[in-house]
């Protein structure tokens, strides 16, 4: 555990900076066809790199017992919808034919963890396509009962051998017939993990040649009166508004990963300051009059000088909500999101920064 923590921080932070910059470089309207074409293939690379890395991480949370549920309201059709839509593309660009049926109010909202059920539909529609050559992927989701949910992914592709089921949900594993599509082996091994985490069991069925079935149930509390929370927002920030002018401090000992994210508020026009560790951005801050304090700091949460956790705690102690306080990290696996807001943060975002996370 200790050893995918620290690489994990390793490979995360020269990944933040190519990510990073290749979208700010993807900005550029000057740039030639040719040239957006390679942003987005370092993009492309760089992402699926990540994904393999974040599933590794996702596999050792699990055998670790640290894998937790958080649960919000969101409005399942709505996720549903958006996940279709995603999908409707990659099979189109294949020429695969995409059938969709959602037997469910458009309105109702539920309680449960959003981003995992988004994630394992994701896991299974993304296999069904990666192994489907010819024919089509359909989606399937029916309230069966009052809190109870049907989700069933179908294909017509390569299938599974009955004797390798069981398999193809063991971490590093594929099997024989989906040997040459390549891919770390660890997303069905996740997908299982998480539903028995919401309470569910992932069923299989499957025919060399003709296809695979996976479904599973699962309960979804109703909501009557609620507000529902986005996961999700595609919208791309381009700059901020000339009558919302924000005031950042970004504070990392990485020089590489606090000069890109000075860039990118930077971009969409935010007014940044930058600090080389914790004591130095404490002294910033308590020396700024009233106008110049930063509205927001992103606090790396390792430091050379002070640890960023009691800079945070110094920070809220003095200023309260009058400055909001991110954590930035690039190791992932140790801490937990109740840490975080434990320790006095507002929010925080993991390397590599996904833009819409920051903005």
């Amino acid at each position: 555990m200790l050893f995918l923590a620290n690489m994990s921080h390793e490979i995360r932070t020269p990944l933040n900076a190519i990510l990073g910059y290749a979208k700010l470089l993807s900005h550029d309207s000057e740039l030639s066809e040719k040239q957006q074409k390679s942003l987005h293939i370092i993009e492309q690379k760089g992402n699926h790199l990540l994904r393999v890395l974040n599933d590794i991480l996702d596999i050792s949370k699990i055998e670790a017992g640290k894998m937790e549920l958080h649960k919000s309201n969101f409005n399942l059709y709505h996720l549903l919808t958006g996940i279709a839509q995603m999908f409707q593309e990659q099979c189109t660009e294949k020429g695969l034919n995409w059938y969709e049926e959602f037997s469910l109010s458009h309105t109702q909202l539920v309680y449960s963890d959003a981003q995992k059920l988004r994630q394992i539909l994701i896991n299974l529609i993304g296999n069904a396509i990666k192994f489907t050559e010819q024919g089509s992927i359909s989606l399937t989701v029916k309230r069966i009962d009052n809190e109870y949910y049907y989700f069933e992914i179908s294909d017509t592709g390569l299938g599974i051998a009955e004797d390798n089921i069981e398999a193809i949900f063991t971490g590093f594993h594929q099997a024989p017939q989906g040997a040459d599509k390549r891919g770390a082996g660890l997303g069905l091994a996740i997908t299982r993990s998480q539903l028995q985490l919401l309470g569910s069991e992932i069923k299989v069925e499957s025919e060399t040649g003709k296809g695979s079935i996976f479904s599973f149930t699962l309960e979804l509390e109703n909501v009557q009166d609620g507000i529902e929370i986005v996961h999700d927002n595609i919208t791309e920030i381009i700059r901020l508004s000339s009558s919302d002018m924000v005031k950042a401090l970004v504070v990392d000992d990485s020089e590489l990963s606090s000069n890109l994210l000075v860039d990118m508020l930077e971009d969409i026009n935010a007014l940044v300051s930058s600090a080389a560790n914790d004591q130095e951005a404490l002294q910033l801050i308590e020396q700024a009059d009233v106008e110049s304090k930063p509205d927001i700091v992103f606090m790396d949460i390792c430091m050379p000088v002070m640890n960023g956790i009691d800079a945070v705690r110094q920070i809220k102690q003095n200023y309260g909500d009058q400055i909001v306080c991110v954590a930035v990290t690039s190791t992932i696996i140790e801490q937990t999101d109740s840490q975080y807001y434990q320790a006095g943060f507002d929010d925080y975002i993991a390397k590599p920064y996904r833009f819409e996370a920051v903005f």
